[in-house]
């Protein structure tokens, strides 16, 4: 454990946050980083997405040390992330979203890296009350695809095969380490050397699916990633995203350039225009009838934005371009 110890002292870290509009959670995260990084060399690199709520200012009021960029306009997450890391030599990268708060050491996820074939390794995602979140993913294939639309993936969440998001109702999955395929890339830790090896990520993912198409990457190189129970992250989910409902239709789509970049053609039309249709077309119209007949005026509110992404992804299946 001493060489360990002394090979992880020895070594660098840069962690990477990409912020949007979310100026008091962006505090928090730094806030919790300073509090529980190890006692290694580190540094922090915002790069700002062009927030109008003056998160820069208040970064650089708060977080002088903090290496800042701030972009003129929205280039995306895949490309600021790839922004940041030509800026640093660090060993390791922790790629941590701005709605992410450490509750406790991250020295159990480090002490993977050791291993040579082990390329990145993730932590529990936790909501604010503690619960486990579904964070961990098996790479899209037709059967879990059918799994996730039919909810067969919910009524048996123990068979992995029919499961794209693994359900927290797996608790062997959840509750010890072991190999993944991906996970949501709220907070991860990455050897920068295999990440830029690999021409680091996919800028053509603007936002959502990046991680994905690079765990997929590493797999196929031969690299292992790591769950690793021990170290929990609280994760406010979905806090940049949610300010845009339309934004839903970005995932769709990028999720049909996964398919398309590494599957056949046949499986990239039979997702487009079956599966997605099936999936966004069922969850619409459940969404407009609860609705069209809410029990309360809060689920009206909340069904309507229901309905609005499912169409918006719906419209750029029959009409959008990648």
């Amino acid at each position: 454990m001493r060489n360990s110890d002394d090979h992880l002292r020895s070594k660098k870290i840069a962690i990477i946050i990409v912020s949007w509009n979310v100026q008091e959670l962006v505090v928090k995260c730094i806030q919790s980083l300073y509090t529980y990084l190890p006692k290694m060399d580190y540094e922090i690199i915002l790069v700002d997405n062009a927030s109008s709520d003056h998160t820069v200012d208040r970064v650089e009021n708060l977080f002088p040390d903090v290496k800042m960029i701030a972009n003129h306009h929205n280039a995306g997450y895949a490309a600021a992330v790839n922004q940041a890391v030509k800026t640093t030599t660090a060993d390791f990268l922790i790629l941590a979203n701005p709605d992410i708060e450490l509750i406790g050491n991250i020295n159990s996820l480090l002490f993977h890296l050791n291993k040579k074939t082990i390329a990145a390794v993730f932590g529990r995602l936790i909501y604010p009350d503690h619960s486990v979140q579904d964070f961990i993913r098996n790479f899209p294939t037709f059967i879990n695809q059918f799994g996730e639309l039919l909810g067969i993936s919910y009524l048996l969440p123990q068979l992995s095969l029919i499961c794209e998001i693994v359900r927290h109702d797996n608790t062997k999955i959840y509750n010890h380490s072991h190999a993944i395929d991906a996970a949501s890339g709220a907070f991860f830790i990455i050897k920068r050397e295999v990440f830029v090896d690999l021409e680091m990520f996919d800028e053509n993912f603007y936002i959502y699916g990046e991680e994905t198409d690079l765990f997929f990457r590493l797999k196929k190189k031969g690299f292992t990633i790591i769950y690793e129970p021990a170290v929990d992250i609280i994760h406010h989910h979905g806090k940049s995203t949610e300010q845009n409902p339309g934004i839903y239709s970005e995932l769709q789509k990028n999720r049909c350039r996964f398919v398309k970049k590494h599957y056949s053609y046949l499986y990239f039309f039979l997702y487009r225009y079956l599966y997605l249709i099936l999936y966004d077309l069922s969850r619409y119209l459940y969404a407009l009838i609860k609705y069209t007949y809410p029990t309360n005026s809060e689920n009206r509110d909340k069904y309507k934005k229901k309905a609005d992404k499912h169409l918006s992804a719906l419209l750029w299946v029959f009409r959008g371009k990648f």
